[in-house]
């Protein structure tokens, strides 16, 4: 198991970022490699409503379904995605000033002593990648291109 964190500050209110964040039909404007994202189950928006992931990455492109596994309005949001890239993310929104500080968690969980040495890999690619996720999200909130990310 590997983890990271990767937190950034919105201008813009809890409540907005979380609704933006939730909703699985706009990901692909904020995740760079994120081709498609439909649900799979009928219900949404709820914790064990799951989804179906088309992401292109490293030259390939795979489906990795996904489950919610903490959905609290402007608050926290969580999901956990299987298959060849299983992890777990957990989004934790708190309000700050006039905006408002995000925190990513990334835990990647491979099995076996092979998959546990590949994480460290993983999460160092994911983390690279997450932090552009966190620009493009805060610069098509904020409407600039400027981002302020730690950790």
């Amino acid at each position: 198991m590997a983890t990271t964190e990767i937190s950034a500050y919105v201008e813009r209110p809890a409540e907005e970022v979380f609704a933006f964040v939730a909703d699985i039909g706009r990901l692909q404007e904020w995740v760079e490699v994120i081709q498609d994202a439909r649900p799979t189950s009928d219900r949404q928006n709820v914790v064990g409503a799951t989804y179906l992931v088309t992401a292109r990455f490293a030259g390939r492109t795979m489906e990795i379904p996904s489950r919610i596994e903490v959905y609290e309005p402007g608050r926290q949001y969580g999901y956990r995605a299987w298959g060849s890239l299983p992890y777990v993310s957990t989004i934790t929104l708190e309000a700050a000033g006039d905006g408002t500080q995000v925190t990513e968690r990334i835990v990647m969980e491979s099995d076996g002593l092979l998959g546990r040495f590949l994480d460290q890999l993983k999460i160092r690619i994911s983390r690279r990648s997450h932090k552009k996720n966190w620009v493009i999200l805060k610069s098509i909130l904020e409407g600039s291109g400027e981002a302020a990310l730690a950790g």
